[in-house]
C-alpha cells in the first residue's frame, strides 16, 4: 500500500480551512452533470466497486468505504477544477489523498489532480505524480488514461512530443473500442495541432472526431468540436465563418457551460471588429451564466472584456465596476499565493494600468445611475418600463412569440396581453424605451437568461435596495415616492437593514 505523495507536489498544494459540502453542489445543475460524467469515466475502470458515489452525495460521511468516499472527493475535485473553482479543488484532493487506502484508487486521484497542476502552470510536478501513478496502476484502462493526461502536460513545451504520446493512446483505445474516449483524444490531438499552426491537419483530425460524436450520439461532445472548428475559423480571420458555426450551436440551446463558450467567442470576433456594444452584450450574457454556475476561469474572462469594452466606449465607471469586481474575486487566490495566469492575470495587470490612466476617475455609483429613471415616478409606472423594456430586448432577440414565451416561462396569453397593453412591436418607436442610458441596458443584459418572475423579482430586489440607500431608510418616504401603501413597503424591505 503506497498512500504518499513526492515532498515536491506536497508542498505545492495549499491546503485551505475550507470543508467542501456537497450541499451547494447538489443546487448546482451544470456542476452535478460534470462530476456524474467523472464518475462515471472512474467507475468504467472498474477499480473500485460499483457502488454509487453520485447516491452517496448527500450522505457522503456515512460511507464506509473510504477509498469509495476518496474517488467521490477526487470526482469534486475534477469539476472545481474544469471549472476554476481551484480553492474547493486543493480542499477535495486533500481530503481525497488522506482516505484513498489502495494503490489503484491513488492512481486516479492522482489522474485528476494532475489536470489541477497543470492548470496552473505545474507542468513537471504534475508529470511527475502521473509517472509514480502509472508505476501504482495494473489496470489497463487507466494505464492509457495516465498516458494521455502526460500527453497533454506537452501540448505547450513540445507540442509534437504531446501528438505521439496522444496518438499512442489513441491507439489503445481504438483497439478497445472505446470509440468515446477515442473522440476525447481526437480533439485534443486537433487542438495540439492548432499550437502548431498546423490548421489543415486539425481540421481533418475534428472531422474524424465529428464523424464519432455523431456515431455514437455524443451531443454534448459534439457542439464543443463545432466550437472549436468555429474558433479555428476565427484565428484564420474568417469570422463570417466562425460566427455561423456559433449562431448554429446557440440554436440548438447548449448547456451553460457550452453556451457560456459560445457567447464568449462570438464576444471575441465583435471585439476584435471594433462592435464593443455587440462585444458587451455577448459577455454580459456569459457573465451572467458564469457566476451562477460557479464556472470561474470564465467568469474572469468575462470581467476582463467587460472592463475592457466599456474602457473602450469611455464608460469609465462601468470599466470599474467590472475590473474591480474580477479583483476583488481574485483576493483570495492571491492570499493562498496560488499562481495567477490567464485571464486572472490580464485582469490584475490590466486593472493596474487603468487605473493609473484614470486617477481622477469619478467615483460613480452605478446602481444610481441604473435606477435614476425611476425617481419621481409611481410604483405602476416603474413596473411598466420595467416591462417594456425587457420585453422589447427578448422581442428583438427572438424570432416569434413562441420562443420568446418559452424562455420567459410565460402562457402565451400573458405575453400578448403585456403586447397590448404596453404596445411592444418590433423595431424602433417603442414608447418609454430607455435607450440613452446604458447602465440600465448592462442590467437587462445581466438579467436577460432569468425567467418572468425571477427577472421581476431581482428587479424590485435591486429597486428596494436603491431605494432604502436613496431615501435614507425612510420607509414612509419611499411609500409617498412611489405612491403605495406604507404596509407594502414594509413587505418588500422586511429582509434588509
Amino acid at each position: 500500500m503506497i498512500k504518499t505523495v513526492s515532498v515536491d507536489v506536497k508542498t505545492l498544494i495549499p491546503f485551505p480551512n475550507k470543508d467542501i459540502s456537497t450541499a451547494k453542489l447538489i443546487q448546482n445543475k451544470e456542476l452535478i452533470n460534470h462530476f456524474s460524467a467523472i464518475i462515471t469515466d472512474i467507475y468504467d475502470l472498474n477499480v473500485i466497486s460499483t457502488e454509487l458515489a453520485l447516491d452517496r452525495l448527500n450522505a457522503l460521511e456515512q460511507v464506509a468505504d473510504p477509498t469509495i468516499k476518496g474517488v467521490v472527493f477526487a470526482g469534486l475535485g475534477g469539476i472545481h477544477t474544469f471549472v476554476g473553482n481551484y480553492i474547493s479543488a486543493f480542499a477535495a484532493f486533500h481530503k481525497s489523498i488522506d482516505l484513498v487506502t489502495n494503490e489503484e484508487g491513488l492512481a486516479v486521484v492522482y489522474s485528476e489532480l494532475s489536470s489541477l497542476l497543470r492548470k496552473l502552470g505545474y507542468r513537471n510536478e504534475a508529470i511527475t505524480i502521473l509517472q509514480e501513478a502509472l508505476k501504482y496502476s495494473q489496470n489497463e484502462a487507466l494505464i492509457w488514461r495516465l498516458n494521455t493526461q502526460l500527453g497533454l502536460c506537452y501540448k505547450f513545451s513540445n507540442s509534437r512530443k504531446s501528438i505521439r504520446i496522444l496518438k499512442r493512446s489513441l491507439d489503445y483505445f481504438y483497439s478497445v473500442k472505446n470509440h468515446v474516449r477515442a473522440a476525447r483524444i481526437l480533439r485534443h490531438i486537433a487542438n495540439t495541432y492548432v499550437v502548431l499552426g498546423e490548421y489543415n491537419k486539425a481540421i481533418q483530425i475534428y472531422d474524424e472526431a465529428l464523424a464519432l460524436a455523431d456515431e455514437h450520439k455524443m451531443v454534448i461532445f459534439k457542439y464543443e468540436l463545432l466550437n472549436d472548428r468555429g474558433w479555428l475559423y476565427y484565428l484564420e480571420k474568417e469570422f463570417n465563418r466562425a460566427e455561423q458555426i456559433y449562431l448554429g450551436i446557440l440554436g440548438f440551446d447548449p448547456p451553460p457551460y457550452q453556451r457560456s463558450l459560445v457567447l464568449q467567442n462570438l464576444g471575441c470576433l465583435e471585439f476584435d471588429q471594433d462592435r464593443f456594444a455587440e462585444a458587451i452584450n455577448y459577455h454580459s450574457q456569459s457573465l451572467h451564466l458564469t457566476t451562477r454556475y460557479e464556472m470561474r476561469d470564465m467568469a474572469f474572462e468575462d470581467y476582463y472584456k467587460l472592463g475592457i469594452c466599456h474602457d473602450k466606449v469611455g464608460e469609465l465607471d462601468l470599466a470599474d465596476k467590472y475590473f474591480s469586481t474580477g479583483y476583488h474575486d481574485l483576493q483570495y487566490e492571491i492570499n493562498l499565493e496560488l499562481r495567477i495566469l490567464g485571464f486572472r492575470k490580464k485582469l490584475l495587470y490590466t486593472y493596474i494600468e487603468f487605473l493609473n490612466r484614470n486617477k481622477s476617475l469619478p467615483n460613480i455609483d452605478v446602481n444610481a445611475e441604473i435606477f435614476n429613471f425611476t425617481m419621481n415616478k409611481s410604483m405602476n409606472d416603474i413596473r411598466r418600463i420595467f416591462h417594456t423594456n425587457l420585453l422589447q430586448l427578448h422581442l428583438n432577440r427572438t424570432k416569434a412569440a413562441p420562443e420568446l414565451c418559452q424562455h420567459l416561462g410565460i402562457e402565451p396569453r400573458t405575453y400578448f396581453l403585456h403586447q397590448k397593453k404596453l404596445g411592444l412591436q418590433r423595431g424602433p418607436g417603442i414608447p418609454d424605451l430607455i435607450e440613452n442610458n446604458p447602465y440600465f441596458l448592462r442590467y437587462l443584459d445581466s438579467i436577460a437568461d432569468m425567467d418572468w418572475r425571477g427577472a421581476n423579482q431581482k428587479f424590485e430586489t435591486d429597486l428596494f435596495t436603491f431605494l432604502l440607500k436613496h431615501h435614507q431608510h425612510n420607509k414612509k418616504s419611499i411609500a409617498d415616492s412611489l405612491k403605495i401603501s406604507y404596509q407594502q413597503v414594509l413587505l418588500k424591505t422586511k429582509s434588509k437593514a
